[in-house]
């Protein structure tokens, strides 16, 4: 018995080491697919990142990651229904299981393009589950479909991915076939780099503009300034409100560093504005309250007390 539970422990030790060993590179690749999302996201608005080190990008890099995650999963669990159809064959293999590999892909593919052509089938099942809360359909059309054009650039890199191990591991002898072989894994090679690489920009222009700010994505929050009484430098490229009270009109943040904000203008001809966050006097985000429950209480009695 103290000999099972010490090899536990020590198999354990060794599964922490392995595990610490890695976690570096996958937090710098993290990070890496981070910084990418979101400089093709504001190149978009021809804006560059402000900053190299910066938390928000290995944020992006986790939403990214984990949307791979789940389709290598989902992908896995239909791999294994085909691997138990050719039971032990599939094990011994290696061809085999890319095989399974490659329909699995194409399984969950052609799912996700029926669910996305059931589209006026959805919107009557959810109205009739969810009447009062209608108004969100929109918003879960639009996640559907934005997802659905990553989701299928990842099949498309997954299969070319299956035939270049498929290549690598054929045996050809003649030079010509030897040519012709290392001319697909080139070509195969190829497609699944851009296949990614359009996946990450799928995922920049069409995700991660969706996911909220407070979980660390890259939906614009609208925004007021003040500049104040007197007219500033400001005045020349943010437009006051009507009422001439010393605040702007709303603009879209869209990065927010230390010592500079890039925000959308609503002008035409305009994409945006990088300015001195010293610029103007305060900037005010604008929404719903969300804070705890005693200080909205204590907000109220304040307001009722005067």
């Amino acid at each position: 018995m103290a000999e099972e539970s010490q090899d536990v422990f020590q198999k354990f030790v060794s599964e922490a080491e392995h595990f610490l060993k890695f976690f570096p590179i996958a937090v710098g690749a993290i990070y890496l697919l981070g910084f990418l999302v979101v400089a093709i996201e504001l190149a978009g608005y021809d804006a560059s990142p402000l900053e190299l080190v910066k938390i928000q990008y290995l944020a992006a890099g986790f939403w990214f990651s984990l949307v791979v995650i789940l389709y290598c999963a989902t992908v896995a669990i239909a791999q294994s229904f085909f691997s138990s159809k050719w039971q032990s064959r599939a094990s011994a293999n290696p061809r085999k299981q890319r095989h399974s590999r490659m329909l699995g892909s194409i399984v969950v593919g052609v799912v996700l393009l029926a669910a996305n052509s059931m589209s006026s089938y959805q919107i009557r099942l959810y109205g009739w589950l969810f009447p009062r809360r209608v108004g969100h359909l929109a918003d879960i059309l639009g996640w559907q479909h934005s997802l659905l054009l990553v989701v299928l650039l990842l099949v498309f890199s997954d299969i070319t991915a299956q035939i270049y191990f498929l290549l690598t591991d054929t045996a050809v002898r003649p030079e010509k076939r030897q040519f012709w072989k290392w001319l697909f894994i080139f070509i195969s090679l190829f497609w699944f780099v851009f296949g990614i690489f359009s996946c990450i920009q799928a995922f920049s222009r069409d995700v991660y503009p969706r996911i909220p700010f407070s979980l660390g994505g890259g939906k614009t929050r609208q925004v007021i300034f003040w500049l104040g009484a007197n007219t500033g430098a400001a005045d020349s490229f943010l437009k006051r409100d009507k009422s001439n009270s010393g605040y702007t009109i709303p603009y879209e943040l869209l990065v927010e560093s230390e010592n500079s904000l890039v925000v959308i203008s609503p002008e035409t001809g305009q994409q945006t504005i990088e300015f001195d966050r010293k610029s103007v006097g305060a900037m005010m985000v604008q929404g719903t309250r969300t804070g705890p429950a005693n200080f909205q209480r204590n907000v109220n009695e304040g307001e009722s007390s005067h």
